[in-house]
């Protein structure tokens, strides 16, 4: 696939995901999974708890993202651990501002925050991994159906969307160890994409015995995370590494260098 192939389908994806966006809010308010509630309500552009005609603070966490499908709000209440989530079903509320829809689905387990692809048509769930410590869950929803498309619970950051259907993020290898000392990570970490139309997860760069990969790169005049080059071919990472496997356990002999891989062919 040539660069001017790849720019015209993703010209193509995203009018055709910002058009499914718009309509997949329409879905979730007749769909009995996805049922709308009216215990929490969007006010001057923040989430509130409506009891009556009173209005208090809502549960957290709770935010709001900009999309190409317009401002979508969010918020997880759980009556377990809130209480300003008690009298609510457990799971993730939403508001599109475009529409004035508010939305539901359920949800079990804990949620730092929600990511929305560029058009809004999905959504990672960002929460507890396999490890308390280091493990980063991660669950890709589609609005329009309401279900699960990818989960893993290995991640070791939160995903970033290079584009409408695909994102990337580090990752934890199962079964592997550094012998780092015990307030560091001590897996080996790669970095990952997904893309939601192929439905495949690909390997970007796979951690070796002396070194990790992660996504992103600090640009130190803005403060701000990088993660695609500035023609969008390829993606920045982080390698971190040593001169010998038995260096890891020495935190101090570990350095960093920015890396890129090539944005594979997309679909």
């Amino acid at each position: 696939m040539t660069k001017h192939d790849y720019q015209e389908e993703m010209k193509m994806r995203k009018s055709v995901g910002g058009l499914f966006a718009l309509t997949a809010f329409a879905v979730l308010l007749t769909s009995a999974a996805l049922a709308a509630q009216d215990l929490f309500v969007v006010k001057d552009m923040e989430w509130r708890r409506q009891d009556g005609n009173q209005l208090s603070d809502p549960p957290t966490p709770n935010g709001g993202v900009q999309t190409d499908a317009g401002m979508i709000f969010w918020l997880f209440a759980d009556p377990n651990m809130s209480d300003e989530a008690k009298g609510a079903d457990p799971g993730l509320y939403f508001y599109a501002e475009n529409t004035g829809n508010y939305s539901f689905q359920p949800y079990s387990g804990n949620v730092n925050a929600v990511h929305f692809s560029p058009d809004g048509a999905m959504y990672v769930v960002e929460g507890e991994g396999e490890q308390e410590m280091n493990d980063v869950g991660l669950e890709l929803f589609s609005f329009a159906e309401g279900k699960s498309l990818f989960k893993t619970a290995k991640a070791a950051s939160p995903p970033e969307w290079i584009d409408v259907a695909r994102f990337v993020y580090s990752g934890f290898e199962s079964d592997t160890t550094r012998g780092r000392p015990d307030d560091y990570p001590d897996e080996w970490m790669s970095a990952y994409l997904f893309d939601a139309i192929a439905g495949e997860e690909t390997e970007l760069k796979k951690a070796t015995a002396t070194s990790d990969f992660s996504v992103g790169v600090l640009n130190e005049e803005t403060g701000d995370t990088m993660t695609l080059s500035e023609d969008r071919s390829e993606i920045w990472l982080t390698e971190t590494y040593v001169d010998s496997p038995a260096d890891w356990a020495d935190p101090e002999k570990a350095k960093m260098r920015n890396v890129t891989a090539p944005v594979p062919a997309a679909g």
